[in-house]
Protein backbone atom coordinates (compact mmCIF):
# COMPACT_ATOMS: atom_id res chain seq x y z
CA UNK A 1 0.00 0.00 0.00
CA UNK A 2 1.03 3.62 -0.32
CA UNK A 3 1.31 3.75 3.47
CA UNK A 4 3.91 1.01 3.47
CA UNK A 5 5.87 2.73 0.69
CA UNK A 6 5.95 5.93 2.75
CA UNK A 7 7.95 4.15 5.45
CA UNK A 8 10.33 2.34 3.12
CA UNK A 9 12.15 5.51 2.01
CA UNK A 10 13.10 6.46 5.57
CA UNK A 11 14.13 2.87 6.26
CA UNK A 12 16.43 2.98 3.23
CA UNK A 13 17.82 6.28 4.54
CA UNK A 14 18.54 4.68 7.91
CA UNK A 15 20.44 1.83 6.25
CA UNK A 16 22.53 4.35 4.31
CA UNK A 17 23.28 6.38 7.42
CA UNK A 18 24.75 3.18 8.88
CA UNK A 19 26.88 2.47 5.77
CA UNK A 20 24.57 -0.38 4.70
CA UNK A 21 24.32 0.89 1.14
CA UNK A 22 23.43 -2.48 -0.38
CA UNK A 23 20.42 -2.76 1.92
CA UNK A 24 19.55 0.87 1.31
CA UNK A 25 19.49 0.35 -2.47
CA UNK A 26 17.50 -2.88 -2.17
CA UNK A 27 14.97 -1.24 0.14
CA UNK A 28 14.50 1.83 -2.07
CA UNK A 29 14.07 -0.41 -5.12
CA UNK A 30 11.35 -2.32 -3.26
CA UNK A 31 9.52 0.96 -2.75
CA UNK A 32 9.76 1.70 -6.49
CA UNK A 33 8.43 -1.78 -7.26
CA UNK A 34 5.54 -1.29 -4.84
CA UNK A 35 4.56 1.97 -6.50
CA UNK A 36 4.71 0.38 -9.93
CA UNK A 37 2.70 -2.65 -8.78
CA UNK A 38 0.03 -0.51 -7.13
CA UNK A 39 -0.28 1.77 -10.16
CA UNK A 40 0.82 4.77 -8.11
CA UNK A 41 4.09 5.42 -9.88
CA UNK A 42 4.25 9.05 -10.96
CA UNK A 43 7.19 11.39 -11.38
CA UNK A 44 6.34 12.93 -8.00
CA UNK A 45 6.34 9.58 -6.20
CA UNK A 46 9.25 8.00 -8.04
CA UNK A 47 11.77 10.83 -8.25
CA UNK A 48 12.54 11.00 -4.52
CA UNK A 49 13.22 7.27 -4.50
CA UNK A 50 15.34 7.45 -7.65
CA UNK A 51 17.33 10.29 -6.06
CA UNK A 52 17.89 8.12 -3.01
CA UNK A 53 19.08 5.18 -5.10
CA UNK A 54 21.53 7.38 -7.00
CA UNK A 55 22.91 8.76 -3.75
CA UNK A 56 23.22 5.28 -2.24
CA UNK A 57 25.00 3.97 -5.32
CA UNK A 58 27.56 6.75 -4.79
CA UNK A 59 27.96 5.52 -1.19
CA UNK A 60 26.39 8.69 0.18
CA UNK A 61 23.51 8.93 2.61
CA UNK A 62 20.54 10.74 1.11
CA UNK A 63 19.92 14.19 2.51
CA UNK A 64 16.80 15.98 1.36
CA UNK A 65 17.59 19.59 0.52
CA UNK A 66 14.19 20.80 1.73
Amino acid sequence: SIGEQRFIGPLADAYAENDEFGLAIETARKAVAMLNKNGRATPDTLQPLLDRIKSFEEKKPFRDAT
